[in-house]
């Protein structure tokens, strides 16, 4: 015998089955079981694929491309537990197991507890719990916040020297401009007002398989903002009206073609530091030049005055540095005469 049945499942969502039983007793067992399976509490690792197949839809390519790694850590881990057996304390343990044998920034460990929560989030909203164990767990206070090395002075000299050989203009242009890459590989020479003397930056390159796709709009909203053009950019770039600034075969550059192009110039100039770090010789720029952090904050294109007053702070401690390195030279020097 066959028998097509709904049944209710968590959420009063409603299921259909198409069942063949011999008797009454196996339909009533079938029932049953179909129904055990619906409601009883999933494992976390299919909440976390369910997770993913809803939030991905919202959130930018590069964003997903950043869980990838917590969300492994996250099923190593807890294996195949179930939702309902983990406890806050498990989730405290997770997290101080990966900083003390890791030791990793506290961005980094944050960036787990951020997507456990989040998927703890929707299996309350599914019905599937009804608590967020994440949500008293801390980052260990202890955890540093990871800074990226200001890069060196020989270095940038080099970026200043080498602007008219090839692929030279990139690293110039995120050095006098503060321009994250994408943005920079985004950038078009529509988007130079050379009357006024302003760039800006409202878009940028993201890679799906490699191949470059433009969103209209930046990392952040606080990445939409205009920088002045400063003289020794105006006086390099060309004086077009259109086109692709950083062009490639007629279009923008691919991911492996960007990483051959920069990893040549750094090979064949010597120089070691990473794109993000102009942006930081840019943020010495505007230290140096008296602009406050606040103002520092609209040219860097920084969602939180923090992260501005972070590089500020990392900046005047090296300055510091330098200050009393030559003050102890030049007093050392003096004391030989």
């Amino acid at each position: 015998m066959e028998k097509h049945v709904t049944i209710e499942g968590r959420n009063g969502k409603k299921i259909k089955k198409h069942i063949r039983y011999n008797s009454e007793e196996e339909l009533k067992k079938k029932i049953k079981q179909i129904k055990d399976e619906n409601t009883k509490v999933p494992k976390l690792k299919d909440v976390i694929d369910e997770w993913q197949d809803s939030h991905d839809k919202e959130i930018n390519y590069n964003t997903q491309q950043c869980y990838i790694a917590p969300i492994k850590n996250i099923k190593e881990y807890f294996g195949n537990k179930k939702l309902d057996e983990i406890q806050a304390i498990d989730v405290d343990r997770f997290i101080r197991t990966l900083y003390q044998e890791y030791k990793w920034a506290k961005q980094t460990l944050k960036l787990r507890l951020i997507v456990l929560n989040q998927v703890y989030d929707y299996a309350m909203v599914c019905g599937y719990v009804n608590y967020n164990p994440c949500t008293a767990v801390k980052v260990p206070a202890k955890a540093e916040k990871k800074k990226r090395d200001l890069p060196p002075n020989d270095e940038v000299e080099i970026i200043k020297e080498s602007v008219n050989d090839e692929f030279g203009l990139f690293p110039f242009l995120l050095l006098y401009t503060g321009c994250r890459r994408n943005e920079a590989l985004a950038l078009r020479y529509e988007d130079i007002n050379w009357d006024d003397k302003i760039i800006t930056i409202n878009k940028t390159v993201i890679f799906v398989d490699g191949k470059p796709t433009i969103q209209d709009h930046t990392k952040t909203d606080a990445g939409n903002r205009t920088v002045p053009l400063l003289p020794p950019l105006e006086n390099v770039l060309p004086k077009k009206k259109k086109g692709i600034i950083f062009e490639f075969e007629g279009g923008y550059y691919t991911r492996s073609k960007f990483d051959k192009s920069w990893n040549r110039f750094r090979k064949e100039h010597g120089v070691k530091l990473c794109a993000h770090q102009l942006r930081h010789a840019y943020a010495t720029i505007l230290y140096e030049a008296g602009v406050q952090f606040k103002d520092a904050q609209l040219l860097m294109g920084h969602n939180s005055s923090e992260v501005t007053q972070e590089i500020y702070t990392h900046i005047s401690e090296k300055q510091q540095k330098k200050t009393f390195t030559n003050l102890i030279n030049y007093v050392s020097g003096e004391n030989v005469q």
